[in-house]
């Protein structure tokens, strides 16, 4: 029997995610890479792995490699978080249906229950003080460790500034959004360009007006 299945993986990403952070503490980062690389997979088993409640997971995963100064791996993961929270953000502000295709033409796993959820519903799941952190923080050490006018520094400004736009911190998400069109303004952009401006223009817009 497969002792996994079942609503118990919730329950074990959480232990594997208390586990890991009390590896941190105590100055045990291959004892952290093992619990939190268990979240990681309960989390993906679950939710699926470009899901916005798994990403965490792998925030939490890319700071340990990052504390070890295994760079590339920490850069990895959190392309795997930014690509989470820009699909979602993009369909909760700027209502973008996402693609559920691979880039290599594969179906993207969506867990043991890929029926389609409100994605407002999904974002709600998760605290968003955790989510501003977390974006923020992936933000700062793109912009150091590949330069602040790196496209990826931009696409992390970007998504920071749906993020604050979605929770209406409408001069916090101005900021962002600003910085990542002065970023993305240059050839292979990402395609974010247009992206950048309707965000901009949906947070400029007059309120509308009850009839």
């Amino acid at each position: 029997q497969d002792k996994s299945d079942g609503p118990k993986d919730e329950l074990r990403s959480e232990i594997s995610q208390l586990f890991g952070k009390l590896s941190v503490l105590n100055n045990l980062p291959d004892a952290s890479l093992k619990a939190f690389a268990e979240e990681v997979y309960y989390k993906s088993k679950e939710y699926g792995v470009y899901d916005v409640r798994t990403s965490i997971a792998f925030y939490n995963l890319s700071k340990v490699f990052y504390s070890m100064n295994q760079i590339d791996h920490a850069l990895a993961f959190w392309d795997v978080v930014m690509r989470s929270w820009r699909t979602a953000l993009e369909e909760v502000v700027l209502n973008i249906i996402p693609s559920k295709e691979l880039p290599w033409g594969t179906k993207e796993f969506e867990g043991k229950n890929p029926e389609r959820l409100d994605p407002k519903l999904v974002i709600a799941t998760v605290e968003f003080p955790i989510v501003f952190h977390v974006l923020q923080d992936i933000c700062r050490l793109r912009s150091e460790k590949l330069g602040k006018d790196n496209l990826a520094v931009g696409e992390a400004c970007y998504v920071c500034g749906l993020a604050f736009s979605h929770a209406n911190y409408k001069i916090a998400a101005l900021e962002h959004l600003q910085k990542a069109q002065e970023i993305l303004t240059q050839p292979n952009s990402m395609n974010l360009y247009d992206s950048i401006i309707q965000a901009i223009e949906l947070l400029l817009a007059p309120p509308l007006q009850p009839p």
